[in-house]
């Protein structure tokens, strides 16, 4: 006589744990909990709040292995440039923290196969980095630019051909009508600008060089650009692309 067994919900759970126990060779049983030197309590690239900061580092570090950040400047050298030519690039405004000068490495770094690099905040002059790098190691600046407010220092030498680059980089300008070296190049957009009333009036100054760009005193030496940000270095970017040939 056949004997019908009648297994309920609960048993069925039961009897599907244990075959499953069995398949995993008795573990599901014996679960290692993990202790505090386990790797699963270790934080991972996701939840470690310093992370983003640190891969910003390594990644400017890994452009080269030959940049030297001193306390007013970021230099560049590099293995492919064996001369003393030095191109300088004096920086916006927040590079009053001199710790923000390193921000335009990675822009600049493409470049040090045809100069040495050296970046420096907006507040230096020509005179003082020239000394520096001759100092330093035995450097001569042939070639400068100036972006937003280094553009201060770089307009005062807007006329001296004898650099074989001059470049303003939607420059804070101060005058318009200035005379042009040979190679000097003005790159801006005029609506990157406005706001409080220096900032209009670099606006209103910017858009004077745009309406004079193709008199014979500037055909060729200024370019105004449309959708280049200012503050995400988009328009310094994109001057370099054209004019870093010149360094």
């Amino acid at each position: 006589m056949k004997r019908i067994v009648r297994l309920t919900e609960q048993d069925l759970t039961g009897l599907l744990k244990g075959i499953v126990d069995l398949a995993l060779g008795g573990t599901a049983n014996n679960k290692k909990e993990p202790t505090s030197n386990d790797d699963s309590k270790k934080p991972t690239d996701n939840n470690d709040p310093k992370k983003d900061e640190k891969e910003t580092e390594k990644d400017v570090k890994e452009l080269t292995d030959k940049v030297t950040n001193d306390k007013e400047y970021s230099i560049i050298k590099s293995d492919t440039y064996k001369g003393k030519n030095v191109h300088v690039l004096f920086g916006g405004s927040h590079t009053s923290d001199y710790s923000k000068i390193k921000n335009y490495v990675q822009y600049l770094e493409p470049y040090s196969s045809k100069a040495i690099i050296v970046i420096t905040h907006h507040k230096n002059t020509l005179e003082n980095v020239s000394k520096y790098v001759k100092d330093k190691f035995g450097g001569v600046v042939t070639s400068i630019a100036g972006f937003s407010q280094g553009g201060k220092e770089t307009w005062k030498h807007a006329g001296n051909s004898s650099l074989k680059l001059v470049g303003l980089i939607d420059p804070s300008t101060y005058k318009t009508d200035v005379t042009f070296g040979a190679n000097t190049y003005l790159v801006c957009d005029p609506n990157n600008w406005g706001g409080y009333k220096f900032v209009n009036e670099v606006k209103t100054r910017l858009k004077w060089y745009c309406t004079h760009k193709d008199d014979p005193k500037y055909s060729g030496h200024v370019e105004c650009t449309k959708g280049k940000a200012h503050m995400n270095l988009d328009i310094l970017k994109y001057f370099y692309l054209q004019y870093g040939n010149k360094i």
